[in-house]
């Protein structure tokens, strides 16, 4: 049985280009490091689900996202954790098996690609005042995706930084016995590249 839909705080990329939006966009949505999203397959066949997590304004996303597809077949699921404005990242994400390379988006107005533990981050995420429109994701988060053979999708209305270096590891046989996933980075006015 494939994988199902959950949106939480709004449609896909917040519902923008839909003729008919049918969740009101959440402008704040915080989820903890112990929440568990799940649309995963059920049995040995099936696509992964699909998971939309979206806010308006300032998003923390520290939770364990899941769409594995069926243990036998079918396609990887599809994630998208993102913010009209702010966005801080470091959850867990499951979204593939074997070769069947599932995709995570993330979709922010700007991004850095920080080092260390953005964890600690909640805490000004959620009652800031004055928050900047910089969204930070742990590059340790993206190299262990890509190592665990999901795609990541960075997608910037404006600009990606990286000011940590990416490394992933494709060929880790404990976490994935495919390839790792791919990095694609997109931005509507640069991509900065500051690290290896």
């Amino acid at each position: 049985m494939a994988g199902g839909q959950i949106r939480l705080g709004g449609e896909f990329q917040g519902g923008k280009n839909l003729s008919i939006d049918e969740i009101p966009n959440a402008q704040t949505l915080i989820i903890n490091d112990s929440t568990k999203i799940t649309a995963k397959a059920m049995g040995s066949n099936g696509a992964g689900g699909r998971i939309i997590a979206w806010a308006d304004q300032q998003a923390a996303m520290f939770g364990q996202f899941d769409v594995t597809p069926g243990t036998h077949s079918g396609a990887g699921g599809f994630i998208e954790v993102s913010s009209g404005r702010s966005l801080t990242f470091n959850g867990r994400v499951r979204a593939g098996v074997d070769n069947r390379t599932g995709t995570l988006l993330l979709d922010p107005k700007d991004i850095e690609i920080v080092g260390g533990d953005s964890g600690d981050e909640i805490i000004s995420v959620a009652f800031a005042t004055d928050a900047s429109d910089d969204s930070t994701i742990p590059a340790s988060f993206i190299n262990s995706t890509l190592t665990a053979g999901t795609n990541v999708v960075l997608q910037a209305n404006n600009d990606i930084t990286v000011s940590s270096a990416i490394t992933a590891n494709n060929t880790d046989s404990e976490v994935n016995s495919g390839n790792g996933g791919n990095l694609t980075l997109q931005a509507g006015r640069s991509v900065l590249v500051n690290a290896n």
